[in-house]
């Protein structure tokens, strides 16, 4: 069976949901050309994806970011990496005037399917200069009741889509590690268990192309 067949058959849920897969691959998986660039053996290919998006972003403001992630997702094995699409957030100033950030939508593709990549709570404090944070390791719940901008909890949700069709995965368990966190940047390394036991372990820069501030309530 080949890869992409393979991808058609698992991620199908009983119907044909990955329609995208209507005529796959021959030959090897698209996803062998893709690499996972989260260790310390590949971190000058990642920052050489990140210099090439942030030239991008310099040039026309195209590029959001830079994310890879691999894992097994129903019994199948995946890696992604991709330059983003965009990279949304949602900060909130609190009554004391702090800056809180609330949360993080990243949007990129893949050879087989979408995605958009979302964390809710991920609080912290942005300094007004933009002087990145110490690194935070924050546990991943899938609470639907987690609160919002907790500076302990946060929520972690993998959306993919192709063509019309879609599959929402959340984190069950895990952890992220906020590295860097302005006004204008984000950069999370997250080890997640996912719904319907998927796994996935990534690194993700989004440089924020929308940004949105919320005044909370006294």
């Amino acid at each position: 069976m080949t890869g992409g067949r393979a991808w058609c058959k698992a991620l199908s849920l009983g119907i044909t949901w990955l329609t995208g897969c209507a005529d796959p691959l021959d030959g090897p998986s698209a996803y062998e050309t893709q690499r996972f660039l989260c260790t310390e053996e590949r971190q000058s290919e990642w920052l050489d994806l990140v210099e090439e998006c942030e030239s991008q972003r310099a040039f026309d403001g195209s590029c959001g970011g830079v994310v890879s992630f691999t894992g097994v997702l129903q019994g199948q094995p995946y890696t992604v990496e991709s330059l983003l699409k965009s990279s949304d957030v949602t900060d909130v100033r609190t009554p004391e005037n702090d800056l809180i950030r609330s949360s993080l939508t990243m949007i990129g593709a893949s050879p087989y399917f979408n995605f958009r990549l979302t964390f809710t709570g991920l609080g912290g404090a942005l300094s007004e200069a933009g002087f990145p944070e110490a690194p935070r390791t924050l546990a991943l719940v899938r609470n639907d009741t987690a609160a919002i901008v907790s500076n302990e909890q946060v929520q972690f949700e993998l959306r993919l889509n192709t063509r019309g069709a879609s599959l929402e995965l959340r984190s069950g368990s895990g952890e992220a590690i906020v590295r860097e966190q302005t006004g204008e940047r984000e950069h999370v390394r997250v080890s997640a268990e996912l719904d319907q036991g998927g796994t996935l372990d990534g690194c993700f820069l989004a440089l924020v192309t929308s940004r949105s501030i919320e005044v909370a309530e006294p």
